[in-house]
């Protein structure tokens, strides 16, 4: 392996040494809510993380007005195809929220368009702040949360950690996915042993792989 190689890996081995023994409130990836599970949500008459119980639940915060953002989705539709086609993995669940401002609202069909993951339209934060979800889980823009099978957060990753073109989502998805994590979740135990992609490697191809045009004709 050439030189090139070195910084990609030392950063990831910091990233994996660090997802495994930071303290529950530590940034960049604790949270106070760590091996907790989240606050009461529901969309469209849907409450996503009962429906997630015993599944790995990614659930990402983005902006359908922001262009890095539809980046982001894309992205996230190759990690959640390449886990189906490449390792048989289904048993991981992909949010989406879109941002409750009225520019995004507009342009939620961008990000309807860009995959097959399970995506929600927030509530205004001015009009219901009393039910937008995104003050619910403390996040912000760009922010990944990651839950274990038993409904517990075990990662909170802002930016810039959690651009898709890194491999620390990857590398907290693994983590989560195979009871490598902070959280205590007896659902874990069956599945500890399974094998999981080398991070280094997709995260290479996903970001080598070049997004889909956002659609302009958005509503």
């Amino acid at each position: 392996m050439g030189n090139r190689g070195i910084p990609g890996l030392l950063a990831a081995f910091l990233c994996l040494l660090y997802l495994g023994v930071g303290s529950a409130s530590d940034p960049p990836f604790g949270s106070p809510a760590r091996c907790m599970e989240p606050p009461s949500w529901s969309l469209r008459g849907r409450h996503p993380m009962l429906e997630s119980r015993g599944q790995v639940t990614v659930v990402a915060l983005l902006q359908a007005s922001c262009g890095f953002c539809l980046t982001q989705a894309h992205y996230l539709e190759v990690m959640r195809r390449q886990y189906i086609s490449q390792h048989n993995i289904t048993d991981i669940n992909f949010i989406v929220i879109n941002a409750g401002d009225l520019r995004s609202r507009l342009n939620y069909y961008r990000l309807y368009r860009l995959g097959y993951f399970d995506l929600y339209q927030d509530y205004s934060s001015e009009t219901a702040p009393e039910e937008n979800v995104w003050s619910l889980l403390d996040g912000a823009k760009d922010d990944f949360l990651i839950y274990d099978r038993c409904g517990q957060l075990t990662y909170h990753i802002p930016m810039p950690y959690s651009a898709l073109r890194y491999p620390f989502i990857q590398i907290a998805i693994e983590s989560t996915y195979t009871g490598r994590h902070p959280c205590n979740c007896s659902a874990d135990e069956p599945t500890t042993t399974t094998a999981m992609p080398s991070t280094e490697k997709d995260a290479t191809t996903i970001a080598s792989t070049t997004p889909t045009p956002a659609p302009q004709n958005a509503l």
